[in-house]
């Protein structure tokens, strides 16, 4: 009895270690070893430890609404009550899927293509199904949340909650509306304040409250700060069809010299086969040459797809960028809620209020030179105008700027 438990004991452990290599391994190329998160589905017809995730035509269509929404700027539990009455979206048993597993969806890196296995071990893996978002959108959803894992709570909906937090001690930024009655005119004034939550409570908070108008107020002066005047974004879209056309020429010189060298790459890989099959080279040699020359056959193929990236989503990049902060600030004034928490996300990071009731907003690199424009003469007095530039004003004199300071950037 003693030999038979023994020899059931050594199966057992053999049988757990070969289930975990067989899931690293299969963790390793990319697929997830485990259920399917909602939205997804296991191919049914392949064999145990060969099968890869697809999309769930049924419920991946509603998953990524629920992502869309909250995106939106609607809360995460307003959208759960509409995941859960008038959506119906239930989990593979059929029933409607509780809070927390709503969350869990919300915080759950496997929906922008990464996950980590196994759970708890720090090692994360680059998946090979179809993402259902970005990253940058993922995180967006992270800020809305609050905390990883837990839900913001609110009890009245605010334009700007859930957006803010103290730069005093990192708590978030909420809001509450207060009713006012003056006893000698007999009105009643209602007034939105947002206040520190003071949830750290290894740092006594002092920041004082901020009234709805004081902080509209200095989001409204920070993106008219933001928004480029008239003239410079007509004379700066003439500069870059100018620049993208010639760019245009670069660029096609430089995918064709790529593609040439790709091409050299598969002749010398196909000779050294050749070598090969009429025993010209030794196996040890041809493993080791083969490597190489893939390994330079990937890296000539990331320059050709960086290559076609860059050469329309430049000028594209900077056009966008021009246009939303020729327009957020009329937008913020005029726009719900959603459009409001995009405009703030969008521009900035770290939103933060410190203590002095000032807004704290980190402006992302090419809002922050926009904002700065009124130093620009001062910061690039002393810069050498480039010979290229020159060149093209020579040929192009409506692009002399009106302002001389604008050129250098």
């Amino acid at each position: 009895m003693y030999l038979e438990f023994g020899m059931a004991q050594k199966f057992i452990d053999d049988l757990g270690r070969n289930s975990q290599r067989g899931m690293r391994t299969k963790a390793e190329m990319g697929w997830y070893p485990a259920p399917a998160p909602m939205g997804y589905k296991n191919t049914p017809d392949k064999k145990k430890g060969f099968k890869i995730i697809l999309e769930d035509d049924n419920t991946f269509p509603m998953v990524r609404r629920l992502f869309d929404e909250v995106l939106a700027g609607k809360q995460a539990s307003q959208v759960y009550e509409e995941v859960s009455k008038t959506w119906m979206l239930t989990s593979k048993n059929k029933r409607i899927i509780s809070r927390s597993a709503f969350y869990n969806i919300l915080n759950k890196p496997f929906y922008y293509g990464e996950y980590e296995w196994p759970r708890g071990s720090g090692t994360w893996y680059k998946s090979q199904h179809k993402p259902m978002i970005t990253r940058e959108e993922f995180d967006r959803v992270q800020v809305f949340l609050g905390k990883m894992g837990k839900p913001v709570a609110h009890n009245h909906v605010f334009d700007l909650s859930g957006l803010f937090r103290c730069s005093r001690c990192g708590s978030a930024i909420t809001a509450t509306k207060k009713v006012k009655h003056y006893a000698t005119t007999g009105n009643t004034g209602v007034y939105t304040y947002y206040h520190c939550t003071r949830k750290n409570k290894n740092i006594k908070c002092d920041a004082r409250p901020l009234t709805e108008k004081d902080l509209i107020g200095q989001i409204n002066s920070l993106l008219l700060l933001v928004k480029p005047e008239d003239e410079f974004i007509i004379w700066a879209k003439k500069w870059l069809s100018v620049v993208h056309k010639d760019q245009s020429v670069f660029h096609e010189d430089v995918l064709k010299s790529q593609q040439r060298e790709l091409e050299s790459i598969e002749n010398r890989l196909n000779k050294l086969l050749d070598m090969r099959l009429n025993d010209l080279l030794s196996d040890d040699i041809y493993k080791t040459k083969k490597k190489e020359l893939e390994l330079e056959k990937r890296t000539i193929q990331e320059k050709l797809e960086d290559t076609n990236y860059s050469l329309d989503n430049g000028r594209l990049k900077v056009e966008n960028a021009l246009d939303f902060a020729y327009a957020c600030q009329n937008k913020f004034e005029t726009g719900l809620r959603e459009i409001k928490q995009e405009i703030l996300t969008r521009i900035g990071e770290n939103l933060s209020i410190n203590p002095d009731k000032l807004l704290d907003i980190k402006l992302k690199r090419e809002f922050g030179v926009l904002a700065d424009q009124p130093n620009w003469e001062r910061r690039y007095k002393d810069w050498l105008e480039p010979q290229e530039y020159t060149d093209i004003m020579l040929k192009n004199k409506d692009l002399r700027p009106a302002n001389p300071s604008w050129l250098p950037r």
